[in-house]
């Protein structure tokens, strides 16, 4: 070989090194832009700035896209869509009693009525000559109640044409509502005098456009009016810091309720009775609404959260949560009995400044779950959005929750999802809608955990009792009961072809049972309790899991110990990977450890964490894990990196269970608490479109 061409081979496997040590650097240096692009987004979204994440996730490098970043997309957009846009910003809204219209007040003096099913303008009302606050339909949809900056009360058919008019008197904002029977109009607004401000408050015969009554109101601008939903009573809000509410009949001197003893500026923007009209509700410019009890005038709920003004606020239907909208372009729901925040949900880009729910049970649309209901929202964006009432309320039935809820299984076709609780019931719920299929007694006291069979037939339970209970996973009928055990134990598994299950018992030993008859078939020894147990998707091995840290892989061919493993403390979790070959294990030291299962050796341990972590899954693709821990945190981890993609900060209690549905789109997540959550990749509507497709065919 001569010189020369020794030193041009020379050259090119440099440069070939090089061009490799460039494409690492890369990569690396692309992969590192993506998870902190990933990491500002996502504390964009804890920080209600949906329009930063958008910003962040936009500029990530498409080439590592993965599950985190799909997940924070279909988050910033839970809509099911939008109306045909809007020139000039929708100020108020409101639905006729039909569900089929919906009315917008605009700050370009029209008002624009919309068919809710195609989302489409029917009908222009023009004629006011100032910005329109506020639009109502009469009982029986026939007529539209407004109002406007020209201090004018209107009356409208639906063909356009002034039906009646009056002078107010009102200044700039102002607002009016009509009553549940059509008998009488409300209207709020303010006037100047010698002294200043001077907030206002009408009645109004709707038949003759009569005056009926006229009070001042507090020294500052009253923006907002409601009537009762049985018409006795209807309430003001005002810029004041107040709520004001009259009895209709005989209005004399109102109840107050206030925000006096907050040092924040605290305006109040929009209130909303309670569908049983005994809570009245304000949204506030300081961010924390209140909730207060009429007949006892007591304060019973502030809801924290919002870190901008809330300016608008409504009860669900049932009157079971409350929803708030932000000028942070957010959207928080609330659990009325409790003020913890349920969900956040995002879409529009600016301040969300009106919330309505539809007043049926169904709108006929292609994007809609059966029975639920929508509500719509208008937005500083100048745009509409209309929503599915169940998006964030998924498995809230409290006739399937429980304070605690341990006992946690979902079926291998993704269908089910069971839970259980300390009366030591098992709910089983829709994994696709959120809905309780059906709630029985399984054990009698709390269940530790539950597996399903792999058909999703049968189901076992277990707890610390001795008993071990298979049962039929529809009806709950129980098929037998093993209690060969001295000790109950906080795992149990089938296996792959569902003839066998197992419990990981605390009197140190692993049983196998056969599901035909219930006869154990063998007693594993292992030292130190079995805290989780596990088998191979394909079927070759059982994993046993101690307190005392060390993990058993047995071969099923024989029932022999394959390898030893030991972990540094307690291991409370275990899951496969996809491929069968690796096993992550977690527990007390916080940081996940992927093991290879053949001959025990370790090959990656995720950094990052110091707090317990109670569970663990593979993603079905195996390209994620993800973890639940005792810091209130879910974190998605990038398998073959080792790196920490996701940090979820969603959960209020230690994340007890988690597990991925057969195509990895979705992460259910429950804690210790009443928490139940789905992280959902794929967008509401495009989810929603696929079950409605599904339930056709």
């Amino acid at each position: 070989m001569n010189i020369s061409f020794t030193v041009l081979l020379v050259s090119l496997m440099l440069s070939n090194a090089l061009a490799q040590i460039d494409e690492q650097s890369r990569t690396t240096s692309d992969y590192q832009s993506y998870l902190a692009h990933i990491s500002a987004a996502n504390s964009s979204m804890r920080l209600n700035e949906p329009t930063e994440a958008r910003r962040w996730l936009s500029t990530t490098p498409k080439s590592w896209r993965g599950w985190e970043y799909n997940y924070l997309t279909a988050a910033l957009d839970q809509s099911l869509g939008v109306f045909d846009s809007l020139k000039s910003q929708p100020l108020s809204q409101d639905y006729s009693s039909d569900g089929k219209l919906l009315a917008i007040a605009c700050e370009d003096s029209t008002i624009k009525i919309y068919d809710v099913g195609t989302r489409k303008i029917t009908k222009e009302l023009k004629g006011h000559l100032g910005a329109v606050y506020s639009a109502k339909f009469f009982p029986g949809n026939q007529k539209i109640l407004s109002c406007s900056r020209d201090s004018t009360i209107r009356i409208w058919d639906l063909k356009g044409k002034v039906l009646g008019q009056a002078y107010a008197g009102g200044h700039g904002l102002q607002y009016a509502d009509i009553s549940p029977d059509g008998n009488k109009i409300a209207y709020c607004s303010w006037k100047t005098t010698d002294t200043g401000v001077i907030g206002i408050v009408q009645l109004w015969d709707a038949g003759s456009l009569n005056k009926m009554w006229e009070s001042d109101f507090g020294a500052k601008p009253n923006v907002i009016v409601r009537f009762s939903p049985d018409g006795s009573q209807f309430a003001v809000g005002t810029w004041g810091w107040k709520v004001g509410i009259w009895n209709t009949e005989n209005p004399g001197t109102p109840i107050e309720f206030d925000f006096d003893d907050v040092p924040n500026y605290s305006a109040i923007d929009d209130i909303a009775f309670s569908p049983d009209g005994k809570k009245i509700a304000a949204a506030t410019k300081n961010g924390s609404p209140r909730v207060w009890d009429i007949e006892s005038r007591k304060l019973i709920l502030e809801l924290h959260g919002h870190d901008k003004a809330v300016m608008s606020i409504s009860f669900s239907v049932d009157g079971q949560q409350i929803y708030t909208g932000g000028s942070d372009a957010s959207i928080s729901i609330w659990d009325i009995n409790t003020g913890i925040r349920l969900a956040r949900l995002f879409g529009h880009s600016s301040s969300v400044n009106s919330i309505d729910f539809s007043p049926i049970e169904k709108i006929s649309n292609a994007a809609q779950t059966p029975g639920a209901r929508q509500f719509t929202t208008i937005s500083s964006d100048n745009t509409i959005r209309i929503w599915d009432a169940a998006t964030g309320l998924e498995f809230q039935n409290l006739a399937g929750r429980s304070e605690f809820s341990y006992g946690f299984s979902l079926t291998n076709d993704g269908k089910l999802l069971a839970t259980g609780g300390k009366e030591g019931t098992m709910s089983i719920w829709s994994a696709e809608t959120g809905e309780l299929i059906n709630n029985f007694d399984a054990l009698e006291t709390t269940v530790n955990a539950a597996a399903f069979s792999p058909d999703g037939k049968l189901m076992v339970v277990c707890n610390w009792d001795k008993k071990v209970k298979l049962m039929d996973a529809t009806t709950g009928n129980e098929i037998y009961v093993c209690q060969e055990m001295k000790r109950g134990g906080p795992s149990c598994a089938f296996n792959s072809d569902g003839t066998l299950f197992a419990l990981g018992s605390a009197d140190n030993g692993a049983y196998v049972w056969k599901v035909e008859d219930g006869k154990l078939l063998f007693i594993l020894n292992h030292p130190g309790g079995v805290s989780n147990i596990a088998f191979s998707p394909d079927g070759r091995f059982l994993l046993t899991a101690a307190g005392n840290g060390l993990i058993t892989v047995w071969s099923m061919g024989n029932w022999e110990r394959v390898v030893p493993v030991q972990e540094k403390g307690v291991v409370h979790c275990i899951d496969f990977s996809p491929d069968h070959n690796l096993f992550v294990a977690v527990g007390r030291t916080g940081q996940p450890r992927i093991w290879n299962i053949e001959t025990g050796e370790l090959v990656m341990e995720l950094k990052g964490q110091d707090k317990t972590i109670w569970s663990v899954a593979y993603s079905p693709k195996g390209d994620r894990i993800a973890t639940g821990s005792a810091d209130n945190t879910i974190r998605i981890w990038d398998a073959k990196t080792g790196l920490c993609t996701l940090i979820i900060s969603e959960m209020t209690d230690p994340v007890y269970n988690l597990t991925f549905s057969p195509d990895g789109t979705r992460l259910y997540a429950n804690s210790g608490g009443t928490e139940l959550k789905v992280f959902d990749t794929v967008p509401v509507r495009e989810r929603l479109n696929s079950t409605a497709a599904s339930a056709t065919r």
